[in-house]
């Protein structure tokens, strides 16, 4: 069923949005030029107006996330606890490793200070007045 189209009636251009006003009957179904941006448009009925698309995209419906069911609250729930467990772990390997790191060095540090410098500690190592001595040997 069709409704009765009352003239005049006011369209839009789907470029640049400008009220067209459409006064006969005979003008509806032909081509006509916007007068504001002169772009070639269609002239349509109010109803079949109101489903065009105006060329400026159109902002999306944004999307209504259903509300979650109970399963999904816990799984969420559950992996939440995951991760912080992950988290928890991955700071215990941290700072475990950091501790191994610094007792190998402080191992490194006493085996050289023990076996290489310690032995050596004790020698006099001094030049003796004479050229005798536990000291330098003398060159021949």
């Amino acid at each position: 069923m069709a409704t009765k189209i009352k003239f005049p009636y006011t369209m839009h251009c789907p470029k640049c949005k400008a009220p067209l006003k459409i006064k006969a009957p005979n003008l509806v179904g032909t081509r006509i030029n916007c007068p504001k941006c002169k772009k070639k448009i269609d002239v349509v009925t109010p109803d079949e107006d109101a489903h065009i698309s105006y060329g400026v995209e159109a902002a999306p419906e944004p999307e209504v996330e259903p509300e979650p069911t109970e399963e999904e609250i816990e799984a969420r729930i559950k992996e939440k606890k995951k991760k912080k467990l992950v988290d928890a772990m991955r700071q215990v390997w941290f700072w475990l490793t950091v501790i191994f790191l610094m007792v190998l060095v402080g191992l490194g540090v006493y085996v050289i200070f023990t076996y290489a410098i310690v032995p050596f500690a004790d020698e006099d190592l001094s030049v003796p007045s004479e050229g005798k001595g536990p000291g330098l040997k003398e060159f021949q």
